[in-house]
């Protein structure tokens, strides 16, 4: 029997100009058209759905909440269903049409309703950011290359200002761009140490972050980030589990990612985010066999207590498609 949970592209629309008390307008960045729902309804569904539901049980426990009658309930969860405002876990609206933009075979066949245009075109946008354009190698942060977009460091900041986490772990340093942005958030923050991972660390950006006036909040290990020891190493630096924020961004493939994701999940807890970078890669033809969004795929699939945040329908163009991931939040207790 399908179970559903609330789409990660959806989101509350913030209507500043004509608010409509007592009623919620949503908006799915996929393209599906906004829908508007009484907002003790939206409440109950955020609860009931949070984790994995099917559809019977969504309408009972509206019922039982007493938000909507048997018949309203039933209508609703099954247009939100078939408007893919409830999704079953794993399936999202860019693996059901990455296959049309000649990206990873492995999709989901294509839902029976037409790309939107702008939706379509935003996944393409998101693939020629990576290839052929590698617009991400251009932008840099004080002097330093980060390689990464505009769009994804305004993202990271927002998620960094929600979560104010004490540690925030990043693999792939390359030339320290990375390592010098976040630690220029957890400064503005007032809170928070980067450990920064590289498999063969370069002297002269080692020098240059430890002279750096940020260099204080930096810690920079060197070695396999998804080594048993580096692991061990990072999770005594961090004083075990807790809300971190772990940004994956070195070796790419399939394989190495799926580690990471497995080694470094453990480490998360309670608010605590797994960031897979360059996930897009998928939507690229020449990576499309081997990259880090099969990786995601493979993690979700074994580790049912994970999921992808809505953190990752932040952004309109991104290079980290479905790439933020988070625990399922405990259950909802019954009739609450």
């Amino acid at each position: 029997m399908p179970r559903y949970l609330i789409s990660h592209l959806v989101h509350p629309w913030h209507n500043l100009l004509v608010p409509t008390p007592g009623r919620v307008e949503l908006a799915h960045r996929g393209g599906s058209p906004r829908r508007t729902l009484a907002e003790p309804l939206w409440r109950a569904l955020g609860q009931l759905a949070a984790r994995p539901c099917d559809e019977a049980a969504l309408v009972a426990g509206l019922v039982a909440r007493r938000v909507a009658t048997a018949e309203v309930a039933t209508r609703e969860v099954r247009e939100l269903i078939e408007t893919r405002y409830l999704v079953e876990p794993l399936r999202d609206f860019w693996s059901d049409h990455v296959g049309a933009l000649g990206g990873a075979g492995e999709a989901p066949a294509p839902a029976p309703a037409p790309t939107p245009e702008l939706a379509r075109d935003r996944l393409r946008w998101s693939g020629d950011i990576i290839d052929p354009h590698g617009l991400w190698m251009y932008p840099r942060w004080l002097g330093r290359p980060v390689l990464q977009t505009p769009e994804d460091l305004v993202l990271l900041q927002m998620l960094m200002a929600e979560l104010r986490p004490r540690f925030v772990i990043e693999t792939g340093r390359f030339r320290g761009g990375g390592a010098l942005f976040l630690a220029s958030m957890c400064e503005l923050l007032g809170v928070g140490q980067v450990l920064s991972l590289e498999l063969r660390g370069d002297p002269e950006v080692r020098a240059a972050l430890e002279a750096h006036p940020l260099g204080r909040r930096i810690t920079l290990l060197d070695g396999d980030s998804a080594a048993p020891a580096q692991v061990a190493r990072v999770a005594e630096l961090v004083g075990g589990p807790g809300p971190h924020l772990v940004i994956l961004d070195s070796d790419h493939a399939r394989a190495h990612v799926r580690a990471e994701l497995e080694a470094y999940a453990p480490l998360c807890t309670g608010d605590g985010k797994l960031v897979v970078c360059d996930t897009s890669m998928s939507l690229c033809a020449r990576f499309a066999d081997d990259n880090p969004h099969q990786a995601v795929r493979d993690f979700l699939g074994a580790q049912p207590e994970w999921r992808i945040s809505p953190w990752a329908g932040a952004g309109f163009v991104t290079c980290a498609e479905d790439g933020i991931l988070e625990r399922l939040p405990p259950a909802a207790p019954e009739g609450g």
